[in-house]
């Protein structure tokens, strides 16, 4: 399900419009939810007091994504389909 939500990725200043989840039982996002900038395929962190309503992961954050394997193979896919 797609909702609308203006977003602002904080890697490359793309402007979203809409989000879709990527998980069945999440319905909207919520601070420190992790969403994946279609224009530049890096990962971002809902957060309402940033900028655009996005903001680069903390270090730690960093971490915990780069061990999360739904993560890693969304970004994987990201980079397959920007090849083409």
């Amino acid at each position: 399900m797609t909702e609308d939500l203006e977003t602002i990725c904080p890697f490359c200043d793309q402007h979203h419009e809409a989000v879709t989840a990527a998980r069945s039982d999440v319905d909207f996002p919520s601070d420190g939810d992790v969403t994946l900038c279609w224009k530049c395929g890096r990962l971002c962190i809902f957060d309402d007091d940033a900028r655009g309503g996005l903001r680069k992961p903390t270090k730690k954050e960093a971490r915990i994504i780069s061990r999360d394997e739904k993560l890693t193979r969304m970004v994987d896919t990201w980079k397959i389909f920007h090849r083409q």
